[in-house]
């Protein structure tokens, strides 16, 4: 059985960038972002029974990102163990350049993130509680896995994100010859 999950995720860029990372992937300082309105990611993810990771990138395998991605899913196992089951591609397309200083990770991941609790959901599987604002996977998934994710008015600490934009979901088949629509 393959199950596949879509979601957009807005994109921002650092203000003021924190400098270095604690354990779990906590800033070591504030920073101020900016969501951006014209840039995001689409992300599709595909859970089907067996182990391991691929990541396309704009339609293109790119096997450098699977350690991020592998890293995240460690975080993550804890609160999803039926994860250990699948196999996860990962098909995920920008709006704007890789690596132009918009942090297409944080979109990604937090798509990425919001497409695990639907296959969760879909399994059925109760998502687990977490402290602090969460789409389901974190923290301490990574701090920018909630980016994008709106809470609602947030306090800014180190630990939190502060969200102005909502994630889409994605139709069932959001791309198009490799292109999202």
């Amino acid at each position: 059985m393959s199950m596949t999950f879509g979601w957009q995720s807005p994109s921002n860029i650092a203000l003021v960038k924190y400098w270095g990372k604690r354990d779990p992937q906590l800033p070591s300082n504030p920073s101020i972002s900016f969501t951006l309105d014209t840039c995001h990611t689409q992300t599709r993810a595909t859970f089907e029974a067996g182990h391991g990771v691929q990541v396309l990138l704009n339609g293109v395998d790119t096997p450098s990102f699977v350690p991020k991605i592998e890293q995240f899913i460690g975080r993550i196992q804890h609160r999803h163990p039926w994860l250990a089951d699948y196999r996860v591609t990962v098909d995920t397309f920008n709006s704007f350049p890789h690596s132009s200083g918009i942090a297409s990770s944080a979109s990604g991941l937090s798509a990425l993130a919001l497409c695990v609790v639907d296959a969760a959901q879909a399994l059925g599987h109760a998502l687990p509680a977490v402290d602090g604002p969460s789409p389901g996977s974190c923290p301490p998934g990574g701090r920018c896995t909630t980016r994008g994710v709106d809470f609602g008015p947030i306090r800014f600490r180190v630990s939190e994100p502060l969200c102005v934009r909502w994630p889409r979901r994605l139709g069932r088949d959001p791309f198009r010859s490799g292109k999202p629509r």
